[in-house]
């Protein structure tokens, strides 16, 4: 049994002289005897160290990228609207819009029936307009009008409704009009139209 323990000791002891020679003969053979070797595994560690340290600082960089990010808001228009307010803070002013200077006037209403069976109107052409002035000196844009079509007898009681949109100039004005055909019971009634102005440019006034 003793003999045995011996044995493994001194297996074991040859197998490391074996190692310690050959790694020896490895650093003899490769530095020893090729100088340069040496000076290419310098450069390979101050290689990789130098790109640990650059990726080290990335990524510090890209953190605060991305801290920077969330404080400035969730969207573009987050930010816009705390640029706007800041701008107006620091001059000591505020915006608002407002609607430009127009005026809508002569009203004209139009109706003529097409059919009629038994004396009674099955089909009506109603016809509304309006002329639209624009009163405003620099400013000109879109106006939007809806016409609404009603039964004279119950101004409630609407028929139909209709949008008619145009762009005007600077002090200029024109007609907006609509054309609506009725069919059916309701081309026998008497059919009237008001409007309501539903787009009006508007100016941006700071106080």
């Amino acid at each position: 049994m003793m003999k045995i323990q011996k044995l493994k000791i001194f297996i074991i002891y040859l197998i490391s002289v074996v190692l310690v020679l050959t790694a020896i003969f490895f650093y003899y053979d490769n530095f020893i005897k090729n100088p340069e070797n040496i000076n290419l595994f310098n450069n390979i560690t101050k290689y990789n160290s130098d790109n640990l340290e650059e990726e080290i600082i990335n990524n510090q960089s890209n953190k605060q990228t991305i801290t920077g990010s969330y404080f400035d808001g969730d969207s573009s228009s987050d930010r816009s609207s705390s640029s706007d307010s800041s701008t107006a803070t620091n001059s000591g002013s505020s915006c608002s819009y407002r609607q430009i200077s127009y005026s809508i006037v002569n009203l004209n209403e139009f109706s003529i029936c097409n059919l009629e069976e038994e004396n009674l109107c099955v089909d009506k052409t109603a016809k509304c307009s309006v002329e639209v002035i624009n009163f405003d000196k620099t400013i000109g844009g879109e106006f939007e009008i809806k016409f609404s079509f009603y039964n004279e007898e119950n101004r409630k009681d609407i028929i139909a409704s209709l949008f008619s949109n145009t762009l005007i100039n600077p002090n200029k004005k024109q007609n907006l009009e609509t054309e609506l055909i009725i069919k059916g019971e309701n081309a026998n009634k008497n059919i009237s139209c008001y409007y309501t102005a539903t787009k009006i440019p508007k100016e941006k006034v700071c106080v």
